[in-house]
């Protein structure tokens, strides 16, 4: 499977909006600048105005990139459900700028705004599927 391949689908520009409206703050990363660790609780998500963020698994030998992020992605999201900590590293691609909410402010945004739950769902179902089927290997 070609690994430029992407299966996420987009979020609609209302609950784009919304999060935005919602972000704490907005900042900008430089390349190689990490979001979030694998090992780590996680405390945000990001939403991804503009640049590309990879997620990756460290192996024994060489680290996975799971999958890519780009312009209008909500980073982070499968990790907000279940209380664990994270289970691979966000990491900047190419110089970004995001939108960043903390999680608990995110979790009552989904209670308040449940008209939006089912595109959420959508979203984050492929984007597990894309995380579970396209993995990319490179050499550490």
């Amino acid at each position: 499977m070609s690994s430029n391949k992407r299966h996420t689908i987009k979020l609609s520009k209302e609950l784009i909006d919304k999060v935005k409206h919602i972000a704490d703050f907005f900042k900008a990363y430089d390349k190689g600048e990490v979001l979030f660790s694998e090992g780590e609780m996680p405390t945000y998500i990001y939403l991804l105005e503009k640049g590309e963020i990879s997620l990756v698994k460290l192996g024994t030998d060489c680290e996975v990139e799971i999958m890519e992020h780009k312009k209008g992605d909500i980073v982070g999201l499968d990790l907000i459900f279940d209380n664990k900590k994270c289970t691979y590293s966000a990491i900047v691609k190419t110089s970004s700028e995001l939108h960043i909410v903390e999680i608990e402010k995110f979790k009552q945004f989904l209670i308040n705004e449940n008209s939006l739950s089912l595109e959420l769902i959508q979203y984050l179902s492929s984007v597990i599927k894309q995380i579970e089927n396209n993995p990319i290997y490179s050499v550490r």
